[in-house]
């Protein structure tokens, strides 16, 4: 039964569309002062894309607490089997879709997260700087034209 349900997570994000249907895209700057903007609101379907013109690269974690969220994806992996992650290098930039009406928080740090965390007796925190986006249903005479 495990490997069942494994197999659909896999599965169902390896066919996502690596730009938006909807048209619409929204870009994040990610640089030495931090994240503009912070918040985002967008409507369901819309493209976010995050660049880093900074001259080293940055990685960035979205919690993945809902299941079939994303509608694209450019640039980011499933990772550890609860968030979506992107490392952004120099002058490049990583995007996404979000599909589900909602608040989406992630963040961004200078250095990876690696599994399994620093060893014992010590802590490591990385400067992780939080963003969040809001996702909202199209309107109605949106959906319609979109048909």
């Amino acid at each position: 039964m495990i490997n069942t349900v494994v197999m659909a997570v896999i599965m169902g994000c390896a066919g996502l569309p690596d730009s938006t249907l909807t048209g619409h895209a929204h870009l994040v700057k990610i640089s030495d002062e931090g994240i503009l903007p912070k918040g985002l609101i967008v409507q369901s379907g819309d493209e976010i894309l995050f660049s880093n013109p900074g001259p080293t690269p940055v990685w960035m974690y979205f919690a993945n607490d809902r299941w079939n969220a994303l509608s694209c994806r450019r640039g980011f992996s499933y990772f550890w089997g609860n968030e979506e992650s992107a490392a952004v290098p120099p002058n490049a930039s990583v995007s996404l879709c979000l599909s589900r009406p909602g608040i989406y928080g992630y963040w961004v740090q200078p250095l990876r997260t690696d599994r399994g965390g620093a060893p014992q007796g010590q802590i490591s925190i990385q400067g992780a700087v939080p963003g969040a986006i809001i996702v909202t249903a199209p309107s109605r005479v949106e959906s319609l034209a979109l048909r």
